[in-house]
């Protein structure tokens, strides 16, 4: 972790999403799949808002994230332009842990399907892609075709049908399975109730799953203690608090506590 100046060499949008890339030679080569970032927005705001690193280059020095505009944080990072600089602490967390062998399936659910990115390039033709949308409007193409040229196979679901298979991405999970594939671990990242789903599915299964939890962070560190979530060591024991931003973002699904 550190704190660096990066310079933003390149923006672009697709509706209420921004797709930047930074500048930070150390910041990449330090970067690891299902860490996030720590940004100063500028502006009127005071907290740094966490983002999830999509990917990271270390061969040219260039970390990318994709983000949605929520709120003034985020409102006032899309509105940068490419040749400002960017105050961020970074990498920060625990992010995924790949097995040696075997397939894994990568699960994502809406903007919980960008930290997958760095996964797949990483696992090539072992990994394979689920995403869910609520609809086909709200997909958004180039990361679809950049898990596509990663050589990642690419299952989409849809709520309404309008794109892919209609239902969820338990439906595909499913679906793989019952088809004839094996994995040997899930990587799932989204809203906490998919999530909690997908890990029933790798247990009943019988397949590890590791889980990308998303909390209001202050200071992305463990200090506030803002953004805790209920972790047990073993299945039998009390729950405790741990820092999504410093113990996590990534758990093993047995772990968290969903309800």
């Amino acid at each position: 972790m550190g704190k660096f100046i990066c310079k933003i060499v390149s923006v672009s949008h697709y509706g209420d999403l921004t797709d930047m890339v930074l500048e930070n030679k150390e910041m990449a080569s330090e970067s690891k799949k299902g860490q996030f970032l720590h940004i100063a927005c500028g502006g009127d705001t005071f907290l740094r808002r966490p983002i999830s690193i999509c990917d990271a280059d270390a061969e040219n020095g260039t970390t990318r994230i994709i983000f949605q505009t929520r709120g003034h944080g985020t409102e006032i990072l899309a509105a940068k332009k490419t040749g400002e600089e960017l105050d961020v602490l970074g990498p920060l967390g625990h992010g995924f842990e790949s097995p040696a062998e075997g397939k894994v399936l990568l699960v994502g659910g809406g903007i919980g399907t960008f930290p997958l990115l760095m996964a797949a390039k990483e696992l090539g033709s072992r990994a394979v892609v689920a995403i869910g949308y609520r609809t086909k409007d709200l997909m958004y193409p180039q990361l679809i075709s950049d898990f596509e040229a990663a050589g990642a196979k690419v299952c989409i679901a849809t709520d309404d049908g309008s794109y892919g298979t209609k239902g969820n991405v338990v439906t595909v999970f499913d679906n793989l399975i019952a088809e004839g594939e094996n994995f040997s671990a899930v990587m799932t990242c989204g809203p906490m109730v998919m999530m909690k789903f997908v890990a029933k599915a790798s247990e009943k299964y019988n397949i590890p799953c590791q889980v990308s939890l998303e909390e209001r962070m202050g200071c992305g560190i463990g200090t506030c203690l803002c953004c805790v979530a209920d972790i047990k060591e073993h299945e039998h024991s009390d729950p405790h608090h741990l820092c999504v931003c410093k113990d996590g973002p990534v758990f093993d699904a047995k772990k968290v506590v969903f309800e």
